[in-house]
């Protein structure tokens, strides 16, 4: 299947802003978690448990931009039967 440069640089542009958004979401949590005092370990991991998918909601809502732009780009173009191929 052959992939327009349309859909190409918007696949770039979903990308490009999701690493930038799971950057500054790294850094506040970060910067968050330094500030929290925990009386009991279980706590810690608590935390780290919700703090991991926070960070990475931005990989997840990407996986799932780049899934229905592909459908969508699926749905454009008719892939060819096996009559156009012989």
């Amino acid at each position: 299947m052959i992939i327009s440069s349309e859909y190409r640089k918007l696949g770039t542009a979903f990308a490009v802003g999701s690493s930038a958004c799971a950057l500054v979401l790294e850094y506040i949590v970060s910067k968050a978690e330094n500030g929290l005092i925990f009386e009991k370990p279980w706590e810690s991991y608590a935390i780290a448990v919700v703090n991991t998918i926070i960070v990475n909601a931005p990989q997840v809502l990407l996986f799932i931009a780049l899934t229905l732009l592909a459908l969508h780009s699926a749905e454009q173009k008719p892939l060819a039967t096996e009559s156009e191929i012989v």
